[in-house]
């Protein structure tokens, strides 16, 4: 048995031998994934093995990695204002959650964001403290480079938002202006960071490409101007290669490290191989001021969770009721009434919803025939039909629906095909029309609809009836103005619903469609305009999007979580705060014109196709207009949809739509 003298000589010489069989092995392993390129779970594999020797400390690895793990401390402070996000979208969840989710993200943010900065802030604050006291040191400079860097975040603000011309309530108000902030000062803590990072010349390397590269991301989103002549003259310099020569230099330089680390083991340190390495790997010129630069983009990753939170508690108290309207939001207690004793029609009428409009209203629901007197019809290839809806209520041979498209070729809400909806000062109130069905759990559907009845464990009584109010409008076109510019999101026509549903004796609850799902509420949440023998439930329409609502707030947070597969609710405050909004008031009531009960049976309903060609959505900001993403699909006839097809299953049981919370 080796002594105790012998063991340090003997764990060393065995540790120097296992490093350079586990470094052969790696790059074995390396080559081999490679080789088998698209593999599935090829780099997972490798990445848990280099990570496990990480772990078990190999010198050559972890040598390797410290380029890498000193560009993950440098970014590390900017998932301070992202972690906040991911709290706030806790906001609708029980009291439990929202407690225990922002104890976490304080821990988070303290002991893995910001406690390992220590070193590097503790220094700066206490030369602050004595330069407050004492007037001298070096907190001076600090302080004033602070000034320097907070009057050169509000210049870059006020250029972002200074050119629309918009007021500051167009432009989201106060819970906007400090998102915007949060943004920008993220923004600068990104380059101070990456600048605080490049303290050799590779990593200036890195720093460099990667700035680039978010100039590139710029360029394209239009927020910086050059976009066109750089994509025209010199179109490979994009974004994915700048951040692959980042990518590069930096598994370069853990390359060099380790050459160098093991020329200082032999004693080779004045070689001349480690002299051509500290060409690259040697210290930049201003490599003490790099310290100083990291701090600023820690008090920058600061100061916008800040800004953000004063953005999250300005998005959740989104105001009042506006528009001339109001004074019939209060809510009415309902008479007793029996659905069940009356009829299909009397229902239909005596429920029918009264649907507000702001004054900046440009549809309202309108009948189809108007719309298909200038609509085009083509086929799933794309090719002319000259036949109208009525016949086309089938899809030929393997081709499931929808197989056909309407279009009026109207690509802006500005133009005159777009237009159709009736001006409220000019024409009677009951203009338009509602396209309604009623069901009912006692008669099964016999257009070929499915049964849409099933229990619904939320409602203490049993839909026996459901009645569905569907509004077409000609075009659809939501504008919101956000940070440099204009989020818009368009399509030709428009299908919403409002469905009602009823148990033999009364009203149970109101679903609203929104954006990709809606809300429901019980019946006595909802506001209700009693006339005669009526009650018509109050239903608040947005802006362009034609979206529904119970209550008319000035400006409503559209949930997107449900378009984006997320719990309901993740990103309302944030749709919020960053002004992607929702405008709704009651300025003006509409009223449909009766029409007979509709069913899958009988046009525009028996139709098998959409409605537009595609819905699009775009961002128009300072020096680029630019789609977001591929197109998506039109809207479809409502019988093709799933709230025609399984209601209650859809309201209830799908995440897109969830329960409202009455205020």
């Amino acid at each position: 048995m080796a002594s105790t003298e012998q063991i340090p000589a003997w764990t060393a010489a065995g540790s120097a031998r296992w490093s350079k069989r586990v470094w052969i092995a790696l790059a074995g392993l390396a080559l081999a994934a490679t080789l088998i390129g698209r593999a599935q779970g090829g780099a997972l594999w490798l990445g848990l093995l280099l990570g496990a020797a990480a772990a078990a400390r190999v010198a050559v690895l972890l040598d390797a990695l410290r380029p890498i793990a000193a560009l993950v401390t440098a970014v590390r402070p900017l998932a301070l204002p992202p972690l906040l996000i991911l709290a706030a979208g806790t906001v609708e969840s029980p009291l439990s959650l929202q407690l225990t989710a922002g104890i976490v993200a304080m821990l988070v943010a303290w002991h893995v964001l910001i406690r390992p900065e220590e070193r590097r802030y503790r220094p700066a604050l206490q030369a602050v403290w004595v330069a407050i006291r004492t007037g001298e040191g070096n907190g001076r400079r600090l302080i004033a480079g602070t000034l320097v860097l907070l009057a050169a975040v509000a210049v870059i603000l006020g250029f972002l938002w200074l050119p629309s011309g918009d007021t500051l309530e167009d432009r989201g108000g106060v819970a906007a202006f400090f998102f915007s902030a949060s943004i920008v000062l993220l923004g600068a803590a990104v380059v101070l960071r990456l600048l605080g990072y490049s303290s050799t010349r590779l990593r200036a390397i890195v720093s460099l490409c990667v700035l680039l590269a978010i100039v590139r991301v710029g360029m394209q989103l239009g927020l910086l101007p050059l976009h066109d002549a750089l994509h025209d003259h010199v179109p490979w310099l994009t974004p994915g290669l700048l951040f692959t020569v980042a990518a590069a230099a930096t598994v370069l330089a853990g390359l060099l490290d380790v050459v160098i680390r093991r020329q200082a083991e032999r004693g080779n340190v004045g070689s001349a191989l480690t002299r051509a390495i500290l060409v690259f790997e040697g210290p930049v010129p201003y490599v003490g001021r790099t310290r100083p630069l990291s701090n600023y983009g820690l008090l920058c990753c600061v100061l916008a969770a800040v800004a953000l939170s004063a953005a999250m508690i300005g998005a959740a108290y989104p105001g009042r009721s506006s528009g001339a309207l109001a004074d019939r939001l209060h809510p009415v207690a309902p008479r007793t009434i029996a659905p069940g004793a009356m009829s299909d029609r009397e229902l239909a009428e005596t429920f029918s919803p009264v649907l507000l409009f702001s004054k900046h209203a440009r549809w309202s629901p309108v009948p189809v025939e108007g719309f298909l007197g200038k609509a085009a019809i083509t086929d799933w290839e794309h090719k002319p039909v000259s036949k109208p809806i009525e016949q086309l209520d089938d899809c030929p041979g393997i081709v499931t629906a929808p197989c056909y498209t309407l279009t009026i070729r109207c690509d802006d809400g500005d133009a005159p095909c777009a237009q159709g909806a009736p001006n409220p000062t000019l024409e009677p109130r009951r203009s338009g029309a509602a396209y309604v069905r009623v069901v009912r759990r006692s008669r099964p559907p016999t257009d070929g609809s499915p049964n849409p009845f099933e229990r619904v464990a939320r409602l203490r009584e049993q839909p026996t009836v459901l009645v569905q109010y569907w509004y077409f409008y000609p075009y659809d076109e939501w504008v919101s103005p956000v940070l440099a510019g204009q989020l818009r999101q368009r399509h030709e026509g428009d299908w919403e619903a409002v469905t009602i549903g009823f148990s033999d004796r009364a009203p149970l609850f109101v679903g609203f469609s929104q954006h990709c799902g809606g809300q429901w509420y019980p019946w006595d949440d909802v506001r209700v305009e009693r006339a005669g023998t009526r009650l018509r439930p109050l239903v608040a329409v947005a802006d362009g999007s034609q979206a529904n609502y119970r209550y008319p707030n000035p400006a409503q947070a559209p949930d997107w979580s449900g378009c984006a597969s997320l719990p309901p609710k993740t990103l309302t405050l944030v749709s919020y705060a960053s002004n992607i909004r929702d405008r709704v008031a009651a300025d003006w009531s509409w009223e449909p014109a009766a029409k007979p009960l509709v069913d899958a049976r009988r046009s525009p309903m028996s139709f098998v196709g959409r409605w537009a060609p595609f819905s699009r959505t775009e961002l128009d900001t300072l020096y680029r207009d630019q789609v977001l993403g591929p197109d998506a699909s039109g809207p479809a006839t409502p019988t093709l949809q799933m709230l025609w097809r399984e209601p209650l299953r859809t309201i209830f049981r799908t995440p897109n739509w969830h329960a409202g919370k009455a205020s």
